[in-house]
């Protein structure tokens, strides 16, 4: 009797383990994002130390502003080196509902933001764009996943072309 008591007790756990990796799973939002467009003037060179950003005025370009910043800041690379410029051009929130319910593309949060890299004279010495789109997450996952992964690709492909 004591043996299945346990048994039972070992079961819930593993039951309980599962649901909460399971309900991690829905719970994070998956987003994708991937830069082209890149023209750069002449070769690129690793001659900057820091980076620091610079968006526009909407709230959406603040938010990614920040996003940025917090990675530059995270990689120690925060300065007044290497200025990046950002523009969102297109910001679809897509439908929540369609990506809770459906998934997998249906109600797709899209965002496509043009960059501009320029030294401390201000002479543009590169340019990118950086595409991202959230198919699916949890209750429908928040738009602004696709920022929050745009400022995590800008700063990866900054920090490897142009941060010494």
């Amino acid at each position: 009797m004591r043996a299945n008591f346990k048994k039972r007790k070992i079961n819930e756990k593993i039951f309980l383990i599962t649901l909460s990796y399971g309900g991690g799973l829905l719970v994070s939002a998956c987003s994708t994002s991937q830069i082209h467009n890149v023209q750069t003037k002449g070769e690129i060179s690793k001659e900057f130390l820091y980076a620091n950003a610079k968006c526009g005025d909407s709230e959406e370009e603040q938010y990614l502003q920040k996003q940025i910043i917090n990675q530059l800041k995270i990689k120690n690379i925060y300065g007044r080196d290497l200025n990046i410029k950002c523009k969102i051009l297109h910001f679809d929130e897509g439908n929540r509902f369609a990506r809770y319910m459906i998934g997998f593309g249906a109600g797709a949060a899209t965002t496509t933001i043009k960059i501009e890299l320029k030294n401390q004279q201000n002479e543009k010495i590169g340019e990118f764009e950086v595409s991202a789109e959230m198919k699916m997450g949890a209750f429908g996952g928040s738009a602004l996943n696709t920022l929050e992964e745009s400022a995590v690709k800008i700063v990866n492909f900054v920090e490897k072309n142009y941060i010494k």
